[in-house]
């Protein structure tokens, strides 16, 4: 049996296929991707613009 694509929405919460036992039941996790806590919370990744008038110059550790 192969996995959905898509999230399995169960109430209002987003479920992913984690497994496939033997007899064919399906073990279901929540959807901890970014894209539906995101989703979740009604946010949007800030552009590198939004972020540097946030957050200015942050300080490094010289690593990188």
């Amino acid at each position: 049996m192969q996995r959905p694509l898509e999230p399995i929405v169960i109430g209002d919460r987003p479920y992913v296929v984690d497994e496939t036992l033997q007899d064919g039941r399906l073990v279901l996790r929540p959807d901890t991707s970014v894209t539906a806590i995101r989703e979740r919370l009604g946010t949007e990744p800030m552009s590198a613009k939004q972020f540097q008038t946030s957050f200015g110059d942050l300080p490094t550790d010289a690593e990188g």
